[in-house]
């Protein structure tokens, strides 16, 4: 019967560990326990986290490549579907796969060829630093930072970002709008021809000025172009939302 504790004290890869404890029934694991002394529980503490740190980053860089991988060959921004059922065999969602994909191209080459490095992120470090407002000299840095020892968890990610962070210009004035009352429909019948209505929301004010004498009173008809108004803004979004994935996939980091 081999002891998993005492090969984590050893040093030993945690597949070996893993194949240990496999192998002992959940009393013996239990009696195995009860005989680790205190100063070793520090030892197993440090074993433990510094492999499932490893494994969490490698997991992410794994799924990043080869998921960019099968994008790039079966052309995703022609045959989107076919990427979609991918996510969907794999039982991810698509923010997931999008963030494991923009870790491995910003950080694949450099953690690849220096585990060592690696092993100092951690996978949520590496998303944070991977979003697209993050900038390159953020990512140089933490690299930098990681190949001197540094440990670079999600606070440090977040301070380096911030650091390399571009200043936020100061918002212009905006023309406050017409004075009406919330979330009511008024009507304004002298200042414009017409029945004119205006709704004011929290973020927009929508004026409605029926196309042809006879239709301001035609309620359905309004719903029905406010719908169709609605669904293209809907279209747009996700035709932005494609087209910003689409730029991010042919950006190439540190």
């Amino acid at each position: 019967m081999t002891n998993p504790y005492e090969l984590i004290k050893q040093g030993r890869p945690n597949n070996d560990v893993i194949h240990a404890a496999a192998m002992l029934s959940k009393f013996e694991l239990s009696k195995i326990a009860a005989e680790v002394a205190d100063n070793d529980i520090y030892i197993i503490g440090d074993y433990v986290c510094d492999n499932c740190q490893k494994s969490g980053v490698q997991k992410t860089l794994i799924f990043g490549c080869l998921l960019e991988l099968f994008a790039s060959a079966s052309r995703e921004e022609q045959n989107p579907d076919i990427l979609a059922e991918m996510y969907e065999r794999l039982g991810i969602k698509r923010s997931y796969a999008f963030e494991c994909r923009a870790v491995w191209r910003c950080f694949g080459s450099p953690l690849t060829k220096q585990p060592n490095v690696a092993a100092r992120f951690l996978a949520a470090s590496l998303k944070i630093l991977s979003q697209e407002s993050t900038p390159e000299a953020a990512r140089a840095e933490a690299v930098e930072r990681a190949a001197k020892g540094e440990l670079i968890n999600i606070a440090v990610a977040k301070a380096i970002r911030q650091k390399h962070a571009a200043p936020k210009p100061k918002p212009e004035k905006e023309m406050s709008p017409q004075p009406v009352k919330p979330n009511k429909i008024v009507e304004i019948a002298k200042k414009l021809s017409g029945v004119v209505k205006v709704y004011t929301g929290r973020l927009i004010q929508v004026t409605l000025k029926p196309t042809a004498a006879g239709d301001a009173d035609n309620i359905d008809a309004l719903i029905r172009d406010l719908e169709d108004a609605i669904t293209q803004l809907r279209q747009r979004r996700i035709q932005e939302a494609r087209s910003r994935e689409a730029a991010a996939r042919g950006t190439h980091c540190v």
